[in-house]
């Protein structure tokens, strides 16, 4: 049984302008998500032109239901509404403040990957893979510098990277 229109597309924008939004991030979308909101506003273009949501999903290439879904999602605030919600993760178990006091240190010590890896430890009682280290060191403006006559032997042998470790500085 089909389902009935519940509700009419809010029309936040006028049509030029969602159209213009639409030719605007065509050219830009990269990502799957940026691609995604440019489907969603075509859908509502179409719902804006007057086709019911099961002729705009029909034309769309989507599940009615998905249809219904997005226009109950651009009814709820217009565009803000369906642009996805950043993500940013995990909160960080060191403040920026302690970041660039750890880097402080490991720059003022010349230390190792490793070495830095033990003043985590020690200071903060954090233990971080020498990976998320080095991107911790990087992020403060730290790089890593070679340093070949440091040279110890490991199963890639003493020529390697590995073997030659490397010192943090902003020098």
């Amino acid at each position: 049984m089909a389902r009935p229109e519940t509700t009419e597309v809010i029309q936040f924008v006028p049509l030029r302008e969602l159209e213009d939004q639409i030719g605007f991030l065509e050219d830009r979308a990269h990502s799957r998500s940026e691609r995604k909101v440019v489907e969603k506003l075509r859908f509502i273009r179409l719902r804006y032109q007057g086709l019911s949501v099961t002729q705009a999903a029909d034309m769309m290439g989507i599940n009615h239901q998905t249809g219904y879904n997005w226009q109950r999602q651009w009814n709820e605030g217009g565009y803000g509404t369906i642009v996805p919600k950043s993500n940013p993760g995990r909160p960080s178990r060191l403040t920026e403040a302690q970041m660039r006091g750890f880097a402080d240190l490991v720059d003022e010590g010349n230390l190792t990957t490793a070495e830095a890896a033990m003043l985590l430890r020690e200071r903060y009682d954090i233990v971080f893979t020498n990976k998320h280290i080095a991107e911790i060191l990087h992020s403060q403006g730290l790089r890593c510098v070679m340093a070949a006559n440091e040279s110890e032997e490991t199963p890639e042998g003493p020529g390697s990277r590995r073997a030659r470790g490397c010192r943090w500085t902003r020098r």
